[in-house]
C-alpha cells in the first residue's frame, strides 16, 4: 500500500511537470491544444450570451488555472447573472455598475483576488536596521535565495517565500523540500555552535536573475496577474521541473552563506567531503575495472 501511494504521488508529479513544458514560449503549441478543448467545454455548458465574456484575452496559464466546480453550469440558473461592468458604487441595497444599472442584493461577498505587494507579503522583521519591506522595495519586489533565505537577514528562513509556488504542480511538495533545506540550515546552529548563517547578497541576486530570465520566456510574462509584483517582477511562481527544485534544496550549499561562529568552517568541510567522495569514487571505479580485467584473463 505504501509503495502504491508513492507511485501514485510521483505519477502526479510527472504529469504536473509535463505542464511546465506547455508554459514555455518555445512549446506554446502544447497549451494551444488545451486552450481549444477548454473553450469548447465552456461553450458547450455556459449560456451563449456569456461566451464572449468568458473567453480570456490571454494565453492559458498566464493567470492561475482553476478547475470548474460547477461555475459554468450555474450560469444557466434563472437567479444567476454574469455582470462584468465596472463597479461604480456600493449602495444601501446593492451595487451600481458603470453602465448605470443598479443590482439589488441581500449579501455582497468581497473577493478581489491576491495582493502580492511588499506591504501584504513582508513580515515586520528588522535586521541591520532595515525591514524586509524596505529591502524588497529597493530590489523591485520580493526575492529570496531558493525562495527560503534572505540576504541581510541572518538565521531567517521562510516557507512559501518568493518564487516557490508553481503553476504546474502541488506547492505541498515545494514546502516539503524547503523544510528539508531549513533543517540543514538549523542543524549547525544546534550541533556545531554556529551563531548565524546568512545567504550572500550575490548568491541571492544571481539566483533571482536566473529565474526571472527563465520566467520571462514563459506564459507567466504574457499578462498582468497576482503572480507579478505590479507590472514587473514575477514573484508568485518558480520556473523549472519538480526534480530541479528538489536537487537544489536537498543539500545546502554552505559556500553561498556567510557563517559566523562555530568550531568548523561548514563550506570548507563540505568541499573536503565532496573531494573525498570523488576520490573514493574514482578509486572504486579503478578497483572494479581491475577486478573485471583479472576475471577476464582468468577465463
Amino acid at each position: 500500500m505504501f509503495l502504491s501511494r508513492k507511485a501514485y504521488r510521483y505519477s502526479l508529479v510527472t504529469l504536473g511537470d509535463l505542464r511546465w513544458l506547455g508554459w514555455l514560449d518555445k512549446y506554446s503549441w502544447m497549451r494551444k491544444g488545451v486552450e481549444k478543448k477548454v473553450l469548447e467545454r465552456m461553450r458547450a455548458i455556459a449560456p451563449k450570451e456569456y461566451h464572449e465574456q468568458l473567453t480570456p484575452n490571454y494565453p492559458l496559464g498566464c493567470k492561475r488555472v482553476i478547475m470548474d466546480p460547477g461555475y459554468y453550469k450555474a450560469l444557466n440558473r434563472p437567479n444567476v447573472k454574469l455582470v462584468t461592468s465596472k463597479i461604480e458604487e456600493i449602495t444601501k441595497t446593492g451595487i451600481r455598475t458603470a453602465d448605470g444599472t443598479h443590482h439589488d442584493f441581500d449579501v455582497i461577498i468581497l473577493a478581489t483576488g491576491f495582493d502580492t505587494t511588499t506591504k501584504s507579503v513582508a513580515l515586520d522583521i528588522t535586521a541591520y536596521g532595515k525591514k524586509i519591506e524596505q529591502v524588497w522595495n529597493s530590489k523591485g519586489g520580493p526575492q529570496a535565495y531558493l525562495g527560503t533565505s534572505l540576504a541581510g537577514f541572518p538565521n531567517f528562513a521562510s516557507l512559501l517565500g518568493p518564487n516557490v509556488a508553481s503553476g504546474h504542480y502541488s506547492v505541498v511538495g515545494s514546502s516539503e523540500m524547503q523544510i528539508s533545506m531549513i533543517i540543514d540550515l538549523v542543524r549547525p546552529l544546534l550541533k556545531k555552535s554556529v551563531k548565524s548563517l546568512e545567504v550572500k547578497e550575490e548568491a541571492e541576486n544571481e539566483y533571482n536573475k536566473e529565474i526571472q530570465g527563465r520566467l520571462n520566456e514563459s506564459v507567466f510574462a504574457k499578462c498582468d496577474s497576482w503572480y507579478r509584483f505590479g507590472d514587473g517582477k514575477i514573484i508568485g511562481v518558480r520556473p523549472g521541473f519538480y526534480v530541479e527544485y528538489w536537487k537544489r534544496t536537498r543539500r545546502v550549499d554552505y559556500s553561498k552563506y556567510i557563517q559566523k561562529g562555530g568550531w568548523s568552517n561548514l563550506a570548507r568541510d563540505q568541499a573536503d567531503f565532496d573531494s573525498t567522495m570523488r576520490f573514493a569514487g574514482v578509486g572504486m571505479a579503478c578497483l572494479f575495472s581491475l577486478a573485471a580485467g583479472i576475471s577476464y584473463f582468468r577465463f
